[in-house]
């Protein structure tokens, strides 16, 4: 991984607009994203605390999961990090 000495990443969708201070957001924990629908997860806004063990997870599943041309991000996304039920 090429960035350890970042504590938290901070994603933004293009189509978001700040209006105010969003230094509360690197604040959050491991993980945060709207999960308003359950069964997949809202990317637009995102904070994430990048390791060395997450990253290569991510690459090791990035390879193995279904190809999907619906929502690629999403479903990539939804399926590192929300629990499996």
């Amino acid at each position: 991984m090429i960035f350890t000495d970042i504590a938290a990443v901070v994603y933004l969708d293009a189509d978001t607009i700040v209006v105010k201070n969003i230094d509360v957001l690197f604040k959050c924990g491991k993980f945060c994203a709207n999960l308003k629908h359950s069964e997949r997860l809202n990317s637009g806004v995102m904070v994430v605390e990048p390791s060395e063990e997450h990253f290569n997870d991510m690459v090791i599943k990035v390879f193995s999961m279904p190809i999907t041309l619906d929502f690629p991000v999403r479903v990539f996304l939804t399926l590192i990090f929300l629990p499996k039920k």
